[in-house]
């Protein structure tokens, strides 16, 4: 019977062994499985999985199965300065087997406030142990007097490597998921760097361009300016050239009317002595001719009443005449004069 007892603990092993549950680091599923199936392999009355906190003051449970009422219970948390014996012992004596726990120095403690009200008489804890130090402790419970048997504590501490394992398992998950977040943030930290890289060079190759440019337009601008200091000397020296111009055309044109007045003056002049010239001779012509015709007339005893009547016609209207061309030039010249002025 007791070949048959080790076996069926054995074959509970292997079947937790090969839980996905704890290769898939899930400790909390684990450890229900894990609870119900050891009360069942022990025939014990409850059994539970306590893990430290972080600085070992208190001991929390992770799954407590109780197969009297096919229950699982979490989060009870026991503190170090209540129940000190026991922490003591853990580092001590890992193994605690208490066929008596009322009265074992190391869960007596329990005693009022836990193993009397719950009516435990017996347990049997093992330490889980991680990288060489205890995390936690899996906890068995018995309401009679049990005996622990080899196999028994030998099947316990099984267990508790494999819930070890569990929470490496577990620990390892959380560090790869940790290490994947951190890549896939590193990542997206190279590829926005890389963006912010490639910005970075736009903004420099634009910036570098309008730096070309505004060194292009300064130099275009500078020589802008030179012609236009040029083209406002030119335009100087072409004004002052036009005035020069312009103050030498008055002056030719002063002394061009100046010669063009004296010029009139002289031919008008000329023309007035010609005319009077060309009267006095016609006077003087029409004069002889008449004094010639009077001295024939009185030589052949004719008339010479109607040759001096003509010769005073005559001689009226050519001094009339004359006296009308000089008058009509002189007022040519007048208005000729008005014109010019």
């Amino acid at each position: 019977m007791a070949i048959k007892y080790v076996e069926k603990l054995t074959s509970t092993l292997v079947t937790e062994s090969g839980n996905p549950l704890f290769y898939e680091g899930n400790v909390i599923e684990g450890a229900k499985s894990l609870t119900k199936q050891v009360t069942i392999s022990l025939d014990v009355d409850r059994c539970s999985v306590w893990l430290y906190n972080d600085n070992k003051t208190s001991i929390i449970c992770q799954q407590l199965y109780v197969k009297s009422e096919d229950a699982w219970y979490q989060n009870t948390e026991l503190y170090k300065k209540d129940f000190k014996p026991y922490f003591d012992s853990l580092l001590k004596d890992p193994i605690i087997i208490a066929e008596d726990a009322v009265t074992h120095e190391a869960t007596s403690c329990f005693a009022e406030s836990y193993l009397n009200p719950l009516g435990i008489k017996s347990m049997l804890d093992v330490p889980v142990i991680y990288r060489g130090e205890i995390i936690g402790v899996v906890c068995i419970e018995q309401l009679s007097s049990r005996y622990w048997l080899k196999p028994e504590i030998d099947f316990v501490q099984m267990i508790a490597a494999l819930y070890s394992f569990a929470h490496s398992v577990k620990i390892i998950n959380c560090i790869t998921k940790k290490a994947d977040e951190k890549n896939i943030e590193l990542q997206r930290s190279e590829k926005e760097n890389a963006r912010i890289n490639r910005q970075v060079e736009k903004a420099l190759t634009e910036a570098e361009l309008a730096k070309q440019a505004a060194i292009k337009a300064k130099d275009e601008a500078v020589a802008e300016s030179v012609r236009s200091e040029h083209l406002a000397e030119e335009a100087l020296i072409a004004k002052a050239s036009a005035e020069e111009a312009y103050k030498q055309a008055e002056e030719a044109k002063a002394s061009a009317l100046s010669d063009l007045d004296i010029l009139q003056k002289k031919s008008q002049t000329a023309l007035i002595g010609t005319i009077v010239k060309v009267a006095l001779y016609v006077i003087v012509g029409v004069g002889i001719i008449t004094s010639l015709m009077y001295a024939l007339a009185m030589v052949i005893n004719k008339d010479t009443q109607i040759i001096g009547s003509t010769w005073s016609n005559m001689f009226g209207i050519l001094l009339t005449n004359a006296f009308s061309i000089v008058g009509t030039l002189m007022g040519v010249k007048y208005a000729s004069e008005n014109k010019n002025n």
